[in-house]
């Protein structure tokens, strides 16, 4: 991991300073100069041990675990010649304190570089997993973007086909019948009524004035029914009134000839009477 590389390093750079300071115990010419390394190598030490407890709160898996166990003891290993190396400098014996760093403290560091060099290369491959499994999120990120943005095109279009259709629909339903209304036809279609829109609401008052306008010529066509009627029945009248005074013109001309020749008889009578009483 990214946290293990960073405090392996650190262990490696500690470890690092802490064989210089064995190096500069063993160059020492005084025993003033053997106590400063030494407190130095022991300030080494410390900041060496810290490093690795601060790496261990990073330990991912238990072959980790044990790399840095591994270390830990060979440290402890290394640690623990360095009072006989300052014994030996102290009372003058050069070559062993040459001997015992060389030898037996080198096959030590050693051990503990080859435990530091497979903790790199632990590190280094959990980088890569890592990678390789922020590369692949990184992938399923942004396929699931491209999806969640091909979905949301997909119902902005739905939405605005819906939107499109919701607006045109009335009013093509309204057209059609308003044409249909100017064309004097009035019967009942189909024709859906949906909606709570401007365009809805103008195609909902076309139908009511359609069925207003059926309404006002259903009431047209009974009075022009009634209207006949009673033209049929006056003009009934007209001709029976016609038909009875034709009656009582004929009535009358009979009497005015019976009149006529009522006179003609009477003047008649009149006329043998005086002709009568002449003679």
């Amino acid at each position: 991991s990214l946290p293990g590389i960073a405090r392996g390093h650190d262990i490696n750079l500690a470890f690092a300073y802490t064989r210089y300071s064995v190096v500069k115990m063993l160059t020492t010419r005084s025993l003033s100069e053997l106590d400063a390394a030494r407190e130095e190598l022991n300030q080494r030490t410390a900041e060496l041990l810290r490093a690795i407890e601060q790496y261990k709160p990073v330990i991912g898996s238990p072959a980790e675990q044990e790399i840095v166990d591994t270390i830990t003891q060979n440290l402890s290993i290394y640690h623990d010649h360095t009072p006989e190396l300052y014994a030996l400098k102290a009372s003058g014996q050069e070559d062993q304190s040459r001997d015992l760093v060389w030898t037996e403290m080198a096959n030590v560091a050693k051990r503990v570089l080859d435990g530091l060099q497979q903790l790199e290369a632990l590190n280094d491959h959990s980088e890569i997993l890592s990678s390789e499994r922020a590369s692949a999120a990184f992938v399923s990120a942004k396929r699931v973007s491209y999806l969640i943005m091909a979905v949301a095109l997909l119902v902005t279009i739905i939405l605005a086909w819906r939107l499109t259709l919701s607006l045109s629909h009335p009013i093509r339903q309204a057209l059609g019948l308003s044409e249909t209304i100017a064309s004097g036809d009035l019967r009942i279609t189909n024709i859906e009524e949906w909606g709570t829109d401007e365009p809805a609401l103008l195609l909902q008052s076309m139908l009511k004035m359609r069925e207003n306008l059926r309404s006002i010529l259903g009431h047209v066509d009974a009075t022009a029914a009634q209207l006949n009627t009673a033209t049929g029945e006056m003009s009934s009248l007209v001709r029976d009134g016609k038909n009875d005074l034709l009656l009582q013109n004929n009535e009358i001309e009979m009497a005015a000839t019976a009149v006529t020749e009522m006179s003609h008889a009477v003047e008649e009578v009149t006329r043998n009477a005086v002709s009568t009483s002449h003679e």
